[in-house]
């Protein structure tokens, strides 16, 4: 069981963020906008990290 979970732990953890974000999103409703600011703070780090990544990896290749 501990080498399952060393090998898959970044998608459990994927997997269960993604489903509380859908009950909180159910139970909340519309309320749940107030997350919001996280999680566009999320995409932009995201895009923060990924435009660079992929242009260097243009670059170098």
């Amino acid at each position: 069981m501990k080498s399952f979970w060393n090998n898959y732990k970044s998608s459990l953890i994927l997997l269960g963020a993604i489903i509380l974000g859908g009950i909180v999103g159910v139970f909340m409703g519309p309320e749940a906008v107030i997350f919001k600011p996280v999680g566009d703070l999320f995409l932009n780090l995201l895009f923060m990290i990924l435009v660079p990544l992929v242009f260097f990896s243009v670059i170098v290749n």
